[in-house]
């Protein structure tokens, strides 16, 4: 996590971190690729392809600002931004992409409803 004095900053830090090892789970699960080849500069299409899935889910599930992604992937805000404008130009059309996409999102809709349900059940 990033040094910061400013409180919130810290905590966005750590909601961020949370997000990123939740959805890597789901992709450690699908995929076969590692974290560190995930947060890695590897330009190889499958890379960079399930890197572009991970940005999305990431955004679309836990609400992270480009900058927030860009953070946990070392990675510049523009960067972010123009694979989600990427992401949008293929899913739907690419059924190979669509099919890795979906599949992921089914796995995080899948255990954040379990982890839902658990902590329903603790109160």
């Amino acid at each position: 996590m990033r040094a910061s004095c400013n409180e919130t900053d810290s905590w966005i830090s750590i909601l961020e971190e949370e997000a990123f090892e939740f959805v890597l789970d789901s992709f450690e699960r699908k995929c076969d690729l590692s974290k560190a080849s995930l947060t890695s500069n590897c330009r190889l299409s499958d890379v960079v392809e399930t890197r572009r899935v991970f940005y999305r889910i990431l955004k679309d599930f836990f609400n992270l600002t480009s900058v927030g992604i860009g953070r946990l992937f070392n990675k510049d805000h523009s960067t972010i931004i123009s694979s989600m404008i990427k992401h949008s130009n293929l899913y739907g059309r690419d059924r190979a992409y669509t099919e890795l996409f979906n599949s992921i999102k089914e796995d995080v809709e899948y255990r954040i409803s379990k982890k839902k349900k658990k902590e329903n059940d603790r109160i």
